[in-house]
């Protein structure tokens, strides 16, 4: 039975579904039962829309066309979409026109599906009538027309509309009816003829009930079944099946538990389509897990939302299973399969005719069309090496093409679109005869049958193989504000055509186009405003992976585009033409301006980008791609250029393309262009036209020209004044240029050629390293700017290693991983090399073109002047441009990377976000003396460290949860010179970079090198200069090493240049008498390198004349003949200048983390050294020593009467610090005697294990003896263990490298400290408690106060210990049950010029609450003392002044005062004279009881006269005045 009926529930109740979810799940179409309906577009056969009037989709049913007659009837069930073509057929055939008289018995739609028209012709006329307006809105209705001979009438929905009679008696002419759905836009289903007038009553009944088409007088009967032939079935007994002509047939699902699907989860839509034909605006489609092969056409629906369901992959897939058998089968001696594919059974699964095959995939991976040249699959990855072949299988597609004449794999499929080019190869891919290598397929057309050649592990069965048949996948034409996201498209493509407010983000698109199916394109045709944001396309063939074109204000953001454009000379760019609309005059009066921002195109036989009109490009990154042509890596025409922003882009390795262009013989003006780099390419920058910003550039290691501003194809700005000079009125500032530099501008002087003056381009901050080395008398350099760069990507790690060996014969190269730190080097001449460029680089926010994306986008320069170049040197914002993964990714240095310098600043990429407001990172290192957590606020993204020589690293970034991989790189162990270069000394003037590599000393000739010792190398290291002589020429005495004095020269156009700075500042430190050519000369400099930072060596000969050459951190590893900048820079750093760093036997080093201020530690090893400057001199090299405090004396830096002369291995120290410090390093071994004597009284010792120890487990024995009385150490302030008073001490545990005051009762000859197994290391040991308040100053001069408070009070606050001038010079915290905790009282510490503490015999008293009680309590350094503190509970009713006490009173007495209100309060101090002393109070007070101290000074600080004072306490309410007596 049939299941009509779900027509019309759905037509009662599809409103309630507005504006809802709407869930699809493919996974629930076993609940469901099926039926069969019609779906007509303006879609054809291959998912291409056609014009939206004239659709091409139509039932042929004139193989056995129906002949009615004088009585007929004609039922069906339509869907009008209510567009396309006023006028759509559903069943008839007019020969010669719509009214024309031979027109059979039809059945019409009008007023765009209104209305209904039905008639006929009898030869001589068409009668007809036309019923308007009986479809009210777009739904399912039941339309039939009956015809008795006199009466022709109008039925829908089993309800009589209409009598029309102007046929009575009429017979139709014998023309038969061969058509349904001609021009019809909508759904059709269960189409019946009969050769009878059936009755209202009979299609009332019958109209929702399936026949069995054996009905008396039924002609035509179509469910809407098909049969094996993929033919529409007409089940009556004429069986006159239809020809299905671009139809699609769709189904309609219904079970037991859902009488129709309404997209809720219990009754969720099986299928995409099915939830799109019920959808209405406000509609959000939720598509559940699942792979759907579906084709999916939207036209002209609005307002839909398109995803899939949060966490399921949801795959639209343009791919069909073949489910067919494979048998095996000999071609061309090879061993392939072949199946034989059954279309209609295709056809007949999907309801769409299939036919084709353009895609073969076997589990997925992808099968190459049959070729003549073959290559590998080239849906694998890459090296970046287009020319690599590391063994013997066919080479990567990207091999060939290295000359556009030679070995060249053009597509054989021509092209159509805009700047693609097309070749006539005369064959087409896919022919039998080029199956010959794994992976191929070829297909028979004519037997279908399908071929394919399967490599291991890809055999074909009937399970694993699908195809694609179509070209289109999802299109959306004429839809406004549609949202997609969340969906994987895979072999398809998305287009939109003429959308406005489209949104298509959170995808990815896979195989979107191939050689025969790239008609149809991603992107966007017409309309305006679209968004594509973080998408991935991958493996897109023979078409732009995203095309937009005519489309306005177009948003690319976060988009990867990986792995396209497999043939060579494709220009197949990542494009957005036309972006711009014409006024009546012919001229644009609109422009679409588009932005693309965080781009990645990369690992494609490709262009890169082509933006369209007033485009604004930012972090965009296009590497690797390797196809050959008058193109560009960042591509704009003439228009195109015209006002458009670049800024912080990378392009990298186009070998055969431009970098980036300003291109056309019309080129452009006011073009902006900042902070880009671009290297390894053909061209680096070709900046034709005029009048362009260009700053900060990066132009290194490109074969053609690094950059050219050159003064021709330039028309002027209105394009057509012939003979306008370009660039002349164009600015270049802050930017390094390696070898060839083409450039007009102003700022090069007007003269053309690459001899520029090098001192007019440093005025511009331009360093063209090609004129610096010619300034200096040389040929063209052998090196390239990566000398100036910390670690940037080079050309020579993309070559494979056969490359390197067949081009070069050298290699392998060591770790072949690329790096991207493009800033400059520590001690680069392109720091503070630079101009301030308003706006670009002073931190202000400009528009310029376009305005900054978020403030402080353009950062303001670190250090005295702009860098030069795209990066500024110890920023904390390293920007990284391309793609955003999900998760923080791009490290730098990248994972796995060696060589690191031992200073870095550790730089990652944020994940993608729509909104970084408040967003942080939070980033983990850990390694050799690293272990370091940091948060950073974005765009920050630089961890600064210094790291230990050879050591590896690991380290993660967090954000928002979700953390990045683990990396990891591994840090040299020896850095090299910041400058190396060979001088006359004769000569004063400017000494720039040599072009050669060699430092030559000889007479009057001295080599210098400028090295960095990192903050990481210490007094464990020692350190060796390491030297490789070139050639010795004459050496009869010797070459003198010498230790050059001044600090900052450099090879930079300024007042420091080696050239022009005095070079007699020289010590000897050692003489070379002999050395030997190619030989590593090694020389240990431990001795005379004290402290981190600027050390520079000098060579000089002892004879004049002997005459010997180094070589320089300029020597490669490879110097063959021929042009020099065309040697691949290959660094032979084994023969470079190098101080290295290494550790002995006696190196220990420490985890001892010492806090800013005192700390007690201690120093348990054995040394080779004892003197405190030795043990110490970490430390002191850094300046944070600033004392040294034991019984046995103290040590101060610099000052010649210190007292303590050596360190003792058993006794603790005091180190007062000016910074904090993590590690400190020693030389020496362990401690092997570790037994300690005690004296008895207080010991200062040391704490020789390498474990920690609870105390009461560490002095158990002498705890036992009743010998031990206190313990006391020192973290952030004094701690104390006393075994009497457990509960308030706050030493708990002794911890490896602390020193610890000890105090015994009797002298102990001999004291070790328990083994690890016998003494606290079972179960947790309690915690320290560090007493540390804000106002105390710790020192190590301190006695300990603990006791008790009685009165009001709360759990956790503090009592403070106030000196005898109102000092805090301690606090004890109130613990449960009113005890104070035992707390340390500190008094004055030496170090300082102030008195910050208690003198010997000072009184002290206490503070609690606004009361100060006095005490008698006087300080005694380590000593310890009870007290009780009383403090009243009861708030006073009556203001009140009490009598000081004591009284009489020296040095200090406490006046108590009540108030019982708020209000303010003064107390002041008078002499016999009425004259004011010292106003002790002057304040707003609360309620309470309050108490103040007076020390007997007056107002200036001085002490008063021995006699009687008055104090007077005033209120607005209350005076009171009272006695007191000072005795001296």
């Amino acid at each position: 039975m049939k299941n009509i009926i779900t027509k019309i529930i759905l037509l009662l109740s599809v409103s309630i579904l507005f504006a809802d979810d709407l869930i699809v799940d493919k996974s629930s179409s076993p609940q469901y039962l099926t039926d069969n309906f019609l779906r007509f577009d303006s879609f054809d056969w291959n998912n291409t829309f056609t014009n939206g009037i004239a659709t091409p989709d139509t039932i042929d049913i004139s193989s056995k066309a129906i002949i009615l007659g004088s009585t007929f009837t004609q039922e069906a069930w339509i869907y009008s979409d209510q567009k396309g073509n006023t006028t759509q057929n559903i069943i008839g055939y007019a020969p010669t026109g719509i009214k024309a008289s031979d027109t059979s018995p039809s059945v019409r739609l009008i007023g765009y599906g209104t209305g209904i028209w039905y008639g006929f012709g009898d030869g001589s006329k068409f009668y007809s009538y036309m019923a308007k307006d009986v479809i009210a809105t777009p739904g399912w209705y039941h339309i039939a027309v009956t015809f008795d001979g006199t009466n022709y009438i109008l039925f829908l929905n089993g309800s009589q509309v209409h009598t029309y009679t102007g046929a009575a008696g009429k017979t139709p002419l014998n023309t038969p009816i061969k058509y349904m759905g001609l021009l019809f836009q909508g759904k059709i289903d269960e189409v019946r003829m009969w050769d009878v007038a059936r009755t209202e009553s009979e299609i009332k009944n019958n109209m929702n009930t399936r026949l069995s088409g054996a009905e008396t007088n039924l002609v035509a009967y179509y469910p809407m079944d098909i049969n094996g032939d993929y033919q529409l079935i007409d089940l009556s007994p004429n069986q006159n099946h239809g020809i299905i002509k671009n139809v699609n047939v769709m189904q309609s699902f219904s079970s037991n538990d859902c009488s129709q699907t309404d997209g809720t989860e219990s009754c969720p839509y099986p299928t995409i389509n099915s939830a799109l034909d019920n959808a209405k605006p406000g509609d959000r489609i939720l598509i559940k897990q699942g792979r759907y092969s579906e084709y999916v056409n939207i036209y002209q629906k609005n307002n839909l939302t398109i995803e899939g369901y949060p966490g399921h992959d949801v795959i639209i897939d343009g791919t069909i299973p073949l489910n067919t058998d494979w048998v095996p089968y000999t071609h061309n001696g090879h061993s392939i399969y072949k199946t034989v594919i059954d279309f209609d059974l295709l056809s007949n699964r999907y309801g769409i005719r299939t036919d084709s095959v353009y895609s073969v995939f076997v589990d997925d991976r992808y099968m190459m069309m049959s070729m003549p040249l073959n290559f590998k699959n080239p849906t694998e990855s890459i090296n970046g090496d287009p020319k690599g072949i590391d063994d013997n299988s066919p080479a990567s597609i990207y091999k060939y093409g290295i000359s556009k004449y030679k070995n060249v794999i053009h597509s054989p499929v021509p092209k159509t679109f805009g700047t693609e080019v097309s070749y006539d190869l005369g064959y087409r891919g896919g022919e039998l005869a080029f199956l010959d290598t794994l992976e191929e397929w070829s297909f028979d057309p004519g037997t279908g049958t399908l071929y394919l050649y399967p490599s291991d592990g890809f055999i074909p069965d009937k399970n694993n193989v699908r195809i694609r048949t179509k070209d289109g996948l999802f299109y959306i034409r004429d839809s406004d504000h549609m949202e997609v996201r969340n969906l994987h498209f895979y072999s398809g493509p998305l287009h939109a055509y003429d959308c406005d407010y489209l949104t298509v983000e959170d995808s990815k698109f896979s195989f979107s186009t191939d050689m025969y199916a790239s008609q149809m394109r991603n992107g966007s045709a017409l309309g305006r405003y679209s968004w594509w944001r973080n998408l991935v396309f991958e493996n897109s063939n023979n078409a732009g992976p995203l095309v937009h074109s005519r489309h306005m204000y177009t948003t690319m953001e976060n988009i990867l585009f990986t792995n396209h454009s497999w043939f060579s000379g494709s220009h197949d760019y990542v494009t957005d033409t036309r972006n711009y609309r014409l006024g009546s005059d012919g001229k644009i009066n609109e422009y679409g301006s588009d932005i693309w921002r965080y781009i990645t195109v990369m690992n494609s036989n490709s262009a890169g980008i082509f933006p369209g009109l007033r485009s604004l490009t930012e972090y965009i990154r296009i590497e690797n791609i390797f196809d050959y042509g008058d193109g560009s890596g960042i591509q704009r025409n003439g228009t195109a250029t015209d006002s458009s922003t670049t800024r912080y882009s990378w392009i990298i390795n186009a070998p055969r393309w431009n970098g980036f262009r300003w291109n056309s013989n019309k080129s452009g003006h006011h073009a902006d262009m900042h902070h880009v780099v671009s290297i390894g390419n053909s061209r680096g920058f070709r900046l034709k036209g005029d009048w362009h910003d260009t700053y900060h550039l990066l132009a290194n290691d490109n074969l053609r020209t690094d950059i050219s501003l050159p003064d021709y194809k330039y028309m002027g700005i209105d394009k057509i004044t012939s003979g306008a000079v370009g660039n002349a009125n164009s600015k270049i500032k802050n930017t390094a240029v390696h070898n060839s530099f083409e450039c007009m501008a102003l700022d090069c002087l007007p003269e053309k050629g690459a001899n520029k003056d090098p001192f007019a381009l440093d005025s511009s901050g331009i360093f063209y390293l090609r004129n610096i080395t010619r300034f200096n008398g040389g040929d063209n350099p052998y090196y390239n700017l990566d000398v100036e760069l910390e670690n940037p990507w080079t050309q020579i790690k993309a070559f494979s290693d056969q490359n390197l060996l067949d081009t070069y014969n050298v290699g392998p190269v060591e770790n072949k991983i690329q790096n991207y730190d493009f800033r400059p080097k520590k001690g680069s001449a392109l720091i503070d090399g630079g101009v301030v460029i308003p706006g670009i680089n002073d931190g202000q926010d400009k528009a310029f073109n376009h305005a900054p994306l978020y403030p402080g986008q353009n950062r303001k320069y670190v250090g005295s002047d702009p860098d030069i170049g795209p990066y500024e040197y110890g920023d904390s914002v390293y920007w990284i441009p391309g793609y955003r993964y999900p998760h923080p990714s791009v490290p730098i240095p990248s994972d796995g990377a060696t060589d690191i310098s031992l200073e870095y600043g550790l730089a990652w990429n944020y994940p993608y976000k729509k909104d970084y407001s408040n967003l942080s990172a939070t980033v983990m290192v850990t390694g050799p003396g690293v272990n370091r957590t940091a948060i950073f606020q974005y765009p920050n993204n630089v961890l600064f460290e210094t790291f230990e020589p050879g050591g590896t690293y690991h380290w993660s970034v967090i954000v928002d949860g979700v953390s990045g991989p683990t990396w990891e790189f591994t840090v040299k162990d020896r850095t090299y010179p910041l400058n190396d270069v060979s001088v006359d000394t004769t000569i004063i003037g400017i000494k720039t970079k040599d072009p050669d590599s060699l430092m030559v000393v000889s007479n009057n000739r001295l080599s210098f090198m400028r090295f960095d010792v990192p903050a990481s190398i210490n007094s464990s290291y020692k350190i060796g200069l390491n030297l490789m002589p070139h050639k010795k020429y004459i050496l009869n005495g010797g070459i003198v090493i010498y230790k050059y004095g001044l600090e900052g020269w450099n090879q930079s156009f300024n007042s420091n240049n080696i050239g022009l700075v005095d070079k007699s500042l020289l010590t000897p430190i050692d003489t070379l008498s002999t050395i030997k050519e190619g030989e590593l000369i090694k020389l240990d400099i431990t001795p005379f390198i004290e402290n981190n930072g600027e050390y520079s060596i000098a060579l000089g000969t002892m004879n004049s004349e002997d005459s010997v050459s180094f070589y320089t951190s300029e020597k490669l590893l490879i110097s063959k003949a021929g042009y020099r900048w065309e040697l691949p820079y290959i660094p032979d750093k084994k023969a470079w200048p190098s101080l290295s760093f290494s550790k002995d036997s006696l190196s220990v080093s420490y985890d001892i983390p010492m806090e800013k201020g005192w700390n007690l530690i201690s120093v348990p090893f054995t040394g080779v050294k004892t003197r405190p400057k030795q043990i110490f001199s970490t430390l002191i090299r850094k300046g944070l020593l600033e004392y040294v405090s034991s019984p046995s004396g103290y040590f101060k830096p610099g000052d010649p009467y210190s007292t303590l002369t050596s360190i003792s291995s058993k006794e603790g120290y005091y180190l007062k610090l000016n910074g904090p410090v993590n590690k400190i390093f020693f030389r020496g071994r362990a401690l092997t005697d570790k037994t300690l004597s005690l004296s008895a009284g207080w010991n200062m010792i040391a704490y020789s294990p390498d474990y920690e120890l609870a105390v009461d487990k560490a002095f158990e024995s002498l705890i036992a003896s009743n010998t031990l009385q206190y313990v006391t150490g020192f973290v952030q302030g004094a701690l104390v263990y006393d075994p009497d008073a457990p509960q308030s001490s706050t030493l708990n545990t002794l911890k490896p490298t602390k020193g610890y005051w000890v105090k015994v009762k009797e002298a102990v000859t001999s004291f070790s400290f328990p083994a690890q197994t016998q003494g606290g290391s079972v179960g947790k040991i309690a915690a320290n408690h560090s007493v540390k308040h804000p106002e105390v100053k710790p020192n190590p001069s301190f006695m300990f106060i603990k006791g008790k408070i009685i009165g009001r009070y709360n759990v956790g606050d503090w009592v403070k210990v106030l000196s005898e001038d109102n000092h805090v010079v301690g606090a004890a915290e109130i613990i449960e049950g009113g005890y104070l905790r035992n707390s340390a009282v500190y008094g004055d510490d030496v170090t300082t010029e102030d008195i910050d503490g208690l003198k010997p015999g000072e009184k002290i008293s206490f503070t609690y609450d606004g009361d100060t009680l006095a005490s008698h309590i006087q300080f005694n350094p380590m000593s310890f003392h009870d007290v009780k503190l009383d403090y009243d509970t009861f708030l006073p009713t009556i203001f009140a002044l009490y009598q000081n006490h004591p009284n009489p009173f020296n040095p200090i007495t406490t006046i108590r005062y009540d108030l019982p209100e708020d209000g303010p309060v003064s107390i002041i101090i008078y002499d016999l004279m009425g004259r004011e002393v010292k106003t002790l109070v002057n304040q707003v007070s609360a309620p309470g009881r309050y108490s103040v101290n007076w020390n007997g000074r007056n107002k200036w600080g001085k002490q008063i006269a021995s006699g009687m004072y008055f104090y007077r306490m005033e209120t607005p309410g209350f005076q009171s005045v009272k006695k007191l007596i000072f005795l001296k």
